[in-house]
């Protein structure tokens, strides 16, 4: 059997990655120009974690998990409201507004044109509604990885969503070999943290980052199987997408 590599990847449970650096338009264009400089040389080698990032979708049956694009970006802009944002940014930060969400949606798919971040939006097949969105995106650290999980506010407690995250956690330990996942979550955000303290992840300790106290959670690959979630009622379903 074949060691699975040792990676770590962040989940940061916040409302806030981007939007907060660059929110004016002027500042967006100078981000773009400062990304395409920094994309001069290819991603795969200044970030070997994503040699095979996982480029796909997940159909789960009752949903189905979508590469963001400019097709269903404007779904994304529609999913979170102020009171949805507010279970995931600390006390004080500011909550987004659509114009806010349309800015960001058009930052994602340009770091996702240079492959510094791939960024997947939940639907349920039934209605259509936006669930959640997952982003896989670059790290410093160039054996690790960065996640971000948000969650729409009417998903939250109707089973679909943690079946959704059951598959995307199992989907990705199976597509890119990382043998733990490390969260980091503001310590004013209850609700995450009680998630991940009845699903079973460690805990270990605290951490300052940008200013923010936050708490820090690991789930190593072999206790995947011991979280409180629902197992997949069938394997996920991966299809390959175009980049």
């Amino acid at each position: 059997m074949i060691p699975r590599p040792i990676v770590i990847l962040t989940i940061v449970f916040v409302g806030s990655l981007a939007w907060n650096k660059y929110e004016e338009p002027s500042q967006f264009r100078l981000a773009c120009h400062e990304l395409s400089l920094a994309m001069q040389a290819p991603f795969t080698k200044r970030s070997p974690f994503f040699l095979k990032p996982p480029r796909k979708h997940i159909d789960g049956g009752s949903f189905v998990i979508k590469k963001l694009d400019g097709g269903n970006a404007s779904a994304l802009c529609k999913a979170y409201s102020p009171n949805s944002m507010a279970l995931f940014a600390a006390p004080g930060e500011s909550m987004l507004t659509p114009d806010r969400m349309n800015f960001y949606s058009k930052f994602l798919l340009l770091e996702q044109k240079y492959g510094r971040r791939l960024v997947y939006i939940g639907f349920d097949k039934k209605t259509s509604r936006p669930l959640g969105m997952i982003e896989f995106g670059s790290h410093p650290n160039p054996e690790a990885g960065q996640v971000a999980g948000w969650l729409n506010e009417a998903s939250w407690g109707t089973g679909i969503a943690k079946e959704g995250l059951a598959k995307a956690f199992h989907a990705f330990f199976e597509s890119t070999g990382a043998q733990e996942v490390e969260g980091l979550v503001h310590e004013e955000n209850m609700r995450c943290l009680a998630f991940l303290r009845k699903n079973h992840f460690h805990e270990n300790g605290a951490r300052l980052v940008r200013g923010s106290r936050m708490r820090v959670f690991t789930l190593p690959w072999a206790k995947l199987a011991e979280l409180n979630l629902p197992k997949p009622r069938t394997a996920a379903t991966l299809v390959a997408c175009e980049n």
